[in-house]
């Protein structure tokens, strides 16, 4: 999402989720690994992470090194550490706006700590680790060209699905209709299922509107007047 946004403010949002997600993610992988239930007190590794990591490795039979995680190759995750402990902690105040790469690295480092931790202990990695090499969104995915242009709710701008055009009357509209009465559309390929996207939209309405109508070149699927404060 931090690469593939053209919005300033989504980019800064998505690369610190990411920085945070990355790390939980690590903590994740050693509890599972370590067979510790984090919903437990006496379990959890956090806070004094690395102390309370290094405990349970000298724990195990037979006993494993401690973690130096400060020195490579586990700096580069403290690093990250770091960087999201302000994130998780002071909300805005940790910073509205780290880059993107600095996503890009806490994801792979993180995986990069997983599977070397998951090797220490000799098991194997995880269906749910990321694949390396593969990125989000993948190559076809619908919504890859139009992330990040205009409102997700399409409320301040519309949004073209791939295989979707204006032009086109198979092309579906999902259309908030204006208190002046204008439509502001988010256009989706023929057969898509419009059902939970309209859900979607009643749900973050943030300013009055008149309605919702959903339709395409041959039938109105959905004709939805909504009496809002606001509206005359």
């Amino acid at each position: 999402m931090a690469l593939e946004s053209r919005d300033r403010w989504m980019e800064g949002l998505s690369a610190r989720w990411t920085i945070q997600t990355a790390w939980a993610c690590f903590e994740l992988a050693c509890h599972l690994a370590l067979g510790l239930d984090a919903s437990k007190p006496a379990e959890k590794l956090s806070p004094n992470f690395w102390s309370n990591l290094n405990r349970r490795l000298g724990q195990r039979t037979p006993a494993l090194s401690p973690i130096d995680h400060k020195r490579a190759p586990w700096d580069d995750l403290h690093l990250i550490q770091e960087e999201r402990h302000p994130f998780a902690h002071l909300g805005a105040g940790g910073g509205r706006f780290p880059p993107k790469a600095d996503a890009q690295l806490a994801a792979e480092e993180a995986e990069k700590a997983i599977r070397r931790f998951l090797g220490m202990l000799g098991q194997s990695v995880p269906a749910w680790l990321t694949i390396t090499g593969v990125s989000w969104p993948q190559d076809g995915d619908p919504l890859r060209k139009s992330f990040g242009g205009g409102s997700s709710l399409g409320v301040g701008g519309s949004l073209i699905v791939q295989y979707a055009s204006e032009s086109d009357p198979a092309t579906l509209r999902i259309a908030i209709v204006q208190l002046d009465g204008s439509e502001l559309c988010d256009f989706y390929p023929a057969g898509f299922d419009w059902k939970p996207r309209v859900e979607e939209l009643l749900e973050n309405l943030v300013t009055p509107i008149q309605g919702i109508r959903v339709y395409d070149g041959t039938q109105v699927h959905l004709e939805e007047p909504l009496l809002m404060w606001g509206q005359d």
